[in-house]
């Protein structure tokens, strides 16, 4: 993990100030994480990090595909059409 984040913040072109600068965290936090000694990161603190280091699409490797949305799928369906009585 370690090699992974110092590689990715030298390609990112950013010091270790830069990207606790950037993501609001402090550089102790910064420094423990590349170290592997900043114990629990929550997930956020996580892709937060990885969207400043533009890494972010790396995440969509990681994670499997989701199923499609029961309510998207309910929303796309073709709504009935109200049918209009005309006066005769």
């Amino acid at each position: 993990m370690k090699e992974w984040v110092n590689l990715r913040h030298l390609y990112a072109a950013l010091t270790q100030k830069e990207v606790a600068e950037f993501t609001g965290l402090g550089l102790t936090t910064i420094l423990k994480f590349e170290n592997g000694t900043a114990g629990n990161l929550s997930l956020s603190t996580f892709l937060l990090l990885l969207k400043v280091v533009g890494q972010i699409d790396a995440i969509n490797g990681v994670l499997p595909e989701l199923p499609p949305s029961p309510y998207l799928m309910r929303k796309d369906e073709k709504k009935a059409q109200r049918i209009r009585h005309t006066k005769r």
